[in-house]
């Protein structure tokens, strides 16, 4: 499967924020996720085997239980995919939004403080052309 779509279910994605720290056990792993996210044991236990599987995170048998650790190459899988996502960004000068419609009513939208944008990790360069 892809990476990105693997990391994309919130649950999986919570494992790898909880793993980038250091080894956890599975017990550790659950008990955090249950408790956040409200699932059953079963449900960390699935994602678990799925991260596992796809080699995104190792595991190794330690005394009674089982210790996980994130994959070394996934932070460096990451990177190029960003960095990727950059240079396409770049090249096609995607921050550049041009409204032709009703400019002055989107515009006034647009500039409406959202609380969604607030948690938002891009910020784009909004330009307004009038009469295209």
């Amino acid at each position: 499967m892809h990476l990105l779509y693997l990391l994309g279910h919130p649950i999986r994605w919570r494992i790898v924020e909880i793993l980038a720290s250091g080894e956890h056990t599975a017990g550790e792993l659950c008990q955090a996720i249950v408790a956040e996210r409200r699932v059953e044991r079963t449900a960390v236990s699935y994602h678990l085997r799925v991260l596992t599987e796809a080699e995104i995170i190792s595991a190794r048998p330690s005394w009674s239980s089982i210790v996980y650790r994130m994959h070394p190459r996934l932070i460096g899988a990451l990177s190029l995919i960003t960095q990727g996502l950059i240079e396409k960004r770049d090249g096609a000068r995607y921050d550049d939004i041009v409204l032709r419609d009703d400019v002055d009513t989107i515009h006034e939208r647009l500039l409406r403080p959202d609380a969604r944008l607030l948690d938002c990790w891009c910020i784009r360069k909004i330009s307004v052309i009038r009469n295209i």
